[in-house]
């Protein structure tokens, strides 16, 4: 494995170990940043001959050595590393030697997918993200992160609607004035039940009663029993 300190611009060698070329994807890069690389986005860049590849580090501050830089024996291997704010390159380091390239037995041409370039890094990084917010809102409408039920709240007080009926008031009507209600006898013809304040007798089924927008003071409501 390589290890690399970055301080400010300049980028120390602490550790490293020899290539061969037509190695794919086998040497790990760890980076070191001092405070100067704080809240920057960083990206290393690979350099041998007339080949150099961009690899956008993640948080984990590594990255492979893109394979390639390791296609031609005999050059020289250095890296580097750029921070960006905004994206704007605000701060790169000088380059670092990394050793030469040896050669390494070849199994003639091979046809490695390229590495893709920075742009494609980020959007790659982009939609896994995008993924991962998915998955999420997937799990939530599917009920995962649902509590199990609360405990059954306590009765509340009865209303102040129509009583209920009891066998005791059967063959009863239910007046209502001013507000209160009480069961009485049912008379016939002009009936039986009469009051000076009451002007006017209506019978009706409870839920007439019920649906009546206004009530009158000097009306007298039997609500069928």
């Amino acid at each position: 494995m390589f290890h690399l300190q970055a301080n400010k611009i300049y980028l120390e060698v602490c550790a490293k170990e020899g290539v061969t070329s037509g190695s794919v994807n086998v040497y790990t890069v760890r980076f070191s940043f001092n405070s100067d690389w704080d809240g920057l986005n960083r990206t290393a860049v690979f350099h041998a001959g007339d080949d150099q590849i961009s690899v956008v580090l993640d948080d984990s501050n590594e990255c492979q050595i893109p394979w390639e830089v390791l296609e031609n024996p005999g050059r020289n291997l250095s890296v580097g590393v750029y921070g960006t704010k905004g994206g704007t390159v605000v701060l790169p380091t000088i380059w670092a030697q990394l050793g030469e390239i040896r050669e390494g037995v070849s199994l003639g041409s091979n046809a490695q997918p390229p590495t893709p370039d920075v742009y494609s890094q980020i959007l790659e990084a982009a939609e896994q993200a995008e993924k991962i917010a998915q998955s999420v809102r997937d799990d939530a409408d599917a009920g995962k992160f649902d509590g199990e039920p609360g405990p059954e709240g306590p009765q509340g007080p009865p209303g102040d609607g129509v009583p209920e009926i009891t066998p005791e008031d059967e063959g009863k009507f239910l007046g209502v004035l001013d507000g209160a209600a009480e069961w009485v006898l049912g008379g016939s013809g002009s009936g039986n039940v009469s009051s000076p304040e009451i002007s006017v007798i209506r019978v009706m089924d409870r839920q007439e009663y019920e649906e009546l927008p206004t009530k009158s003071p000097t009306t007298l409501y039997l609500i069928r029993g």
